[in-house]
């Protein structure tokens, strides 16, 4: 099958790719350094561009646009480590607005996302529940919702917050302005960024949607969109991370000679090559899964957490080569690969890690038929 990208899509790259030209780590630096973790003159680029309206349907102010073109999109952020919430926002909680909203909620917030003149964020995890994105530890009563959401990436940013919460009926989501009942702690995550606690206490909430559709189904689906476009951002980052340690070890001599020199060397680099190509083949097939509309929840499910479990383990074997073969340098806040790293290191866990994935994927092992020999 031919996986490379069409006309359009290759378009869209190369303008992404131009809009994000000289962004380097000094930049990423400087905006990670205040709050709230990024640039919103960039943020507002990108609106102009209409990417952060990509995915949404043209009468809801978006593009209309798919998986692989949202995928192009994150890849190039990831390549230059930019520190927009653009997965948080525009494809896990606007993409969640999208599959539940009504009319007029998708109309509204959709239309204020694709503009740049709201960030969105997903209140969905709780302390002490890993990942569990049912939302038991909030309580709905009475059109107000109480409890503790931890950690909310963007959070202390956020115009406007999709909550997920327990009601008489079930699970279900809600969206919520912070203020009345509200009380958000902004803090800096390891990677640079910003998360929050949110807690609610009585806080005025308007459900999402109107009940018509299954919410953990689109709430699982859409997840599973948001995992495969970390992973594309997380491809963005392994594949510049190998770009400038091969650059550096052609460049730098010891003993007289560059460390290409060093067959050891060349065999760790090489090492690292294989892991990303790895990576973006299972990653590729996963948004292939995800962009075919036969493909049943199950199907998409899996694809995404064994994407999302091949770029753990690469993250962490890239990441970590990277700033072995750079030594010393490695380490410095003023070089690239550490934050990298880091921004690997972050995306492992979003969502759920490696350890998670396994643990899921493992329970679905029956569910296949056995091949049996032929003959």
């Amino acid at each position: 099958m031919d996986f490379s990208l069409d006309d359009e899509q290759t378009a869209l790259r190369d303008a992404v790719r131009g809009l994000l030209k000289g962004f380097d780590n000094e930049q990423r630096r400087a905006a990670t350094s205040e709050d709230p973790g990024f640039s919103e003159a960039q943020w507002g680029r990108l609106a102009e561009m209409g990417l952060l309206g990509l995915p949404y349907s043209e009468d809801d102010g978006g593009m209309g646009a798919g998986p692989v073109e949202l995928a192009v999109v994150a890849e190039e952020l990831g390549r230059v480590n930019a520190p927009e919430p653009y997965v948080d926002t525009v494809v896990l909680a606007g993409g969640l607005v999208a599959a539940l909203g009504t009319p007029e909620q998708k109309a509204e917030v959709l239309g204020a996302i694709s503009a740049g003149e709201k960030v969105v964020a997903a209140a969905l995890l709780e302390p002490g529940s890993r990942w569990d994105l049912a939302g038991e530890g909030v309580v709905e009563q009475d059109g107000r919702l109480s409890g503790v959401k931890e950690p909310v990436v963007a959070g202390g940013r956020a115009d406007l917050l999709v909550v997920s919460a327990r009601t008489d009926a079930g699970p279900a989501l809600f969206l919520v302005t912070p203020g009345e009942g509200v009380e958000v702690s902004s803090y800096r995550t390891y990677d640079g960024g910003r998360a929050a606690r949110v807690t609610l206490d009585g806080a005025p909430a308007t459900r999402l949607g109107d009940g018509s559709v299954d919410t953990m189904a689109a709430l699982e689906r859409v997840v599973a969109a948001a995992k495969i476009a970390y992973c594309h951002e997380a491809l963005g980052l392994m594949e510049s991370a190998l770009r400038l340690t091969t650059d550096y070890l052609t460049t730098r001599k010891q003993f007289g000679m560059t460390l290409n020199r060093f067959q050891a060397l060349t065999f760790r680099a090489a090492d690292m090559y294989t892991s990303l190509e790895l990576s973006r083949s299972i990653v590729t097939w996963a948004t292939m899964v995800l962009a075919d509309h036969g493909s049943t929840p199950q199907q998409v499910s899996d694809g995404a957490r064994r994407a999302k479990l091949q770029v753990s383990k690469a993250g962490r074997h890239v990441g970590q080569e990277a700033i072995q073969l750079h030594g010393g340098i490695g380490m410095t806040a003023e070089y690239a690969v550490g934050h990298m790293t880091s921004r690997l290191t972050a995306i492992d866990h979003l969502l759920g890690d490696g350890r998670e994935q396994t643990a899921h994927l493992v329970t679905t092992l029956t569910d296949h038929d056995v091949v049996e020999p032929v003959g």
